[in-house]
């Protein structure tokens, strides 16, 4: 029964987390492409996910520092497919304001 709670946690996690992207990149990252002339059009949802990776990146981070005897916490900032992960979701996101278009 444990293990289902913490699916259930993880998958809550994963969920909000999104939610906050999907919010993130309509009112934050759409109005911030246009002030650099970007148009926000394509598959918006690679920005949308990429913005999600990098808000979970920070959440890692935060939570980190707050539950240093987390192990999970641990594992994912050891991990190189997390830091990997972390570097493309920067460039999906800056990257078309030093472009001046949209990559997707």
């Amino acid at each position: 029964m444990q293990e289902w709670k913490v699916l259930f946690y993880r998958m809550l996690e994963w969920f909000v987390i999104v939610t906050i992207g999907l919010y993130s990149t309509i009112e934050i990252v759409k109005p911030t492409y246009e002030y650099f002339g970007v148009p926000f059009l394509g598959n918006v949802w690679v920005n949308w996910f990429g913005v999600s990776y990098l808000i979970f990146a920070i959440y890692t981070l935060l939570f980190r520092i707050l539950m240093k005897e987390q192990l999970l916490y641990q594992r994912r900032l050891a991990s190189t497919r997390f830091w990997l992960f972390s570097v493309i979701a920067t460039l999906i996101v800056v990257g078309p304001i030093i472009n001046g278009k949209n990559l997707f």
